[in-house]
């Protein structure tokens, strides 16, 4: 039991959807907090919901900004059944540090970007 979060894309190939993960994470709630916050206005019910580009950029640009600093008020933590740790620690920068790379080498790397539809959800 416990936060599980997937960032998915739907790729669209001739009147079919092909998806695939782009990123799993177990526990990283101060992740969780800014996509409920700018992705799902503040609804937290586990749906799955639609990211920007513009959106997943926002976060990459975030998280390394957040990592360079070593500011935590860029994405603070979020307490929560089964959340997992609210510290500030080093296994916290190390996942903002590992989300900033995924997320960026998903947009430089996809060049069906037009055709790409990235959705977010999470399991708690």
């Amino acid at each position: 039991m416990g936060l599980d979060m997937y960032l998915s894309k739907k790729v669209k190939y001739k009147r079919k959807n092909h998806v695939d993960e782009v990123m799993y994470w177990r526990k990283e709630n101060a992740i969780h907090a800014w996509f409920v916050k700018n992705v799902q206005d503040g609804k937290d019910e586990c749906q799955e919901s639609s990211v920007s580009v513009e959106s997943l950029t926002k976060l990459a640009n975030l998280c390394e900004q957040a990592v360079k600093e070593k500011n935590p008020d860029l994405l603070p933590t979020q307490g929560g059944f089964f959340f997992g740790s609210t510290d500030y620690d080093e296994y916290y920068y190390q996942s903002l540090e590992e989300t900033s790379k995924v997320i960026r080498e998903e947009l430089n790397s996809n060049s069906s970007l037009g055709r790409t539809e990235y959705f977010y959800q999470s399991s708690w």
